[in-house]
């Protein structure tokens, strides 16, 4: 007799939002913020990325409030303590032009990150997750890959997609190759307790 088990499990949590004046109000953030300040250059390659917005903000605490189910239902597959505090280590928006896209990064300083994807069209561009073992070989001689032998993952967002993960995933956007921007915003959380 013999098993496979699988120790180690990399989560990344997909849920929808549904808030759509919300997000009409997040996305008029963006074209304003994007007027009047020059932004910020981190992960991302011919796109645009806001400073950290405060957490004060009314249209960031209404996102986190449509978020906050979300969040803990990801939280949750960690089964930690019931008093774990979780805190908002910031939050920013990325406008994504026709020829931009993000290198690959981590969220470092944090435990968990999210890009809740507002603005999608056809086309702009898929998340990639970077396997976390470099010592995976994967080559032309797997005929079907899949969560064994896979180096990425890659995701088609939609807009209303919110996905969080571990802070410490690598991961990067591919090329938009759409005549239209892609808008999301990205955040980080701290869990203590």
């Amino acid at each position: 007799m013999s098993e496979i088990i699988t120790p180690f499990v990399v989560p990344i949590h997909i849920s929808k939002l549904t808030n759509k004046k919300l997000d009409q109000q997040l996305i008029s953030k963006v074209y304003k913020l994007k007027e009047q300040t020059v932004g910020r250059d981190l992960s991302n390659v011919g796109g645009w990325q806001s400073e950290i917005i405060s957490s004060e903000d009314k249209d960031i605490k209404n996102f986190f409030t449509e978020a906050h189910d979300s969040i803990k239902n990801f939280i949750g597959y960690y089964h930690f303590q019931e008093n774990i505090n979780i805190c908002s280590k910031g939050l920013w928006f990325n406008y994504n032009p026709k020829g931009s896209y993000n290198k690959s990064h981590m969220h470092t300083g944090s435990n968990m990150s999210a890009a809740y994807y507002l603005k999608v069209p056809k086309n702009s561009g898929n998340i990639v997750f970077e396997h976390p073992s470099e010592g995976l070989i994967a080559d032309q001689s797997v005929k079907k890959f899949n969560e064994f032998n896979s180096e990425t993952f890659t995701y088609t967002c939609n807009e209303g997609d919110l996905l969080l993960f571990p802070s410490w995933l690598k991961h990067h956007v591919e090329i938009n190759n759409s005549e239209m921007a892609r808008i999301s915003l990205s955040f980080n959380l701290e869990l203590s307790h």
